[in-house]
């Protein structure tokens, strides 16, 4: 592989930071001048799920999908902040850095870690299931994988809101006062941007042609996300978000498990 020794460093620099982050967070110890390092943390993410996509389709196919993600991403959050479509009535609140029509660049950057995490672990699901092929594989791909989109942010919005403040919502629903039609925006953009990768690697014919080094490590990021999520969750109480962070994270274990499994089977 390119610039392994890069790509490792990079990797390894992410796990420092995400652990400085997770202690800093855990024991409210984040003081107000280090702020900022919010979003890095999120453009690192971002930077980490678009090493997996070039690193695996190239730097045309792997960063036009990047591009895509990221731009699609931003675009409907824009238009969902300032026109209050797809997700709801909300607004940002804290300084996330730049913003595009009210929305931080740091969205899209998450958009782009989450949707690569959730493709990475979708690959090994349809690993485990080769005799699914056509439109069956499709239809899992993208349906579950915009259930793993879905999934994260109802852990990760609860706290995002309720705990740290960093957006605002405008109008209430039955889960922790945040409208369901932020989950059902969630869930159709995890499809779009799903379908969109699906179809456009299967026409190319690599589907299959993934960074043995970063689809692993990129998988884990998604883990890692919910994980973090998942124990602020806990920590402040927000139960029901805990627990959907606790299946999420057994969910993507049981998928690694038999990935390994079959791994050793060949």
């Amino acid at each position: 592989m390119r610039n392994l020794p890069f790509d490792i460093g990079l990797f390894r620099f992410f796990i420092f930071w995400y652990i400085c982050g997770l202690v800093l967070l855990t024991f409210d110890l984040l003081p107000v001048w280090l702020e900022w390092a919010n979003a890095v943390f999120l453009y690192l993410t971002g930077v980490i799920g678009a090493f997996f996509l070039i690193r695996s389709y190239g730097g045309k196919t792997g960063g036009g999908l990047t591009a895509v993600i990221f731009l699609l991403s931003m675009f409907l959050e824009g238009i969902g902040v300032q026109l209050n479509l797809f997700f709801g009535s909300y607004e940002y609140a804290s300084d996330f850095g730049a913003m595009i029509l009210g929305v931080p660049l740091t969205i899209g950057a998450a958009w782009v870690a989450i949707v690569s995490g959730s493709h990475a672990l979708m690959l090994y699901v349809l690993g485990m299931l080769p005799r699914l092929r056509g439109w069956g594989a499709f239809v899992l791909y993208v349906l579950l994988g915009a259930l793993l989109v879905t999934g994260i942010d109802f852990v990760l919005d609860p706290v995002n809101y309720l705990v740290q403040g960093y957006w605002i919502w405008n109008e209430g629903g039955w889960y922790y006062d945040i409208p369901f039609s932020n989950f059902q925006g969630w869930f159709i953009i995890g499809f779009l941007l799903h379908a969109i990768m699906y179809l456009v690697l299967r026409f190319q014919g690599r589907l299959s042609d993934v960074s043995a080094y970063w689809q692993p490590r990129t998988a884990a990021l998604y883990i890692l996300l919910t994980f973090m999520f998942t124990v602020l969750a806990l920590l402040n109480a927000l139960w029901l978000a805990g627990a959907i962070g606790i299946g999420i994270m057994i969910f993507c274990f049981v998928v690694l498990a038999g990935r390994k499994q079959r791994a050793e089977e060949k």
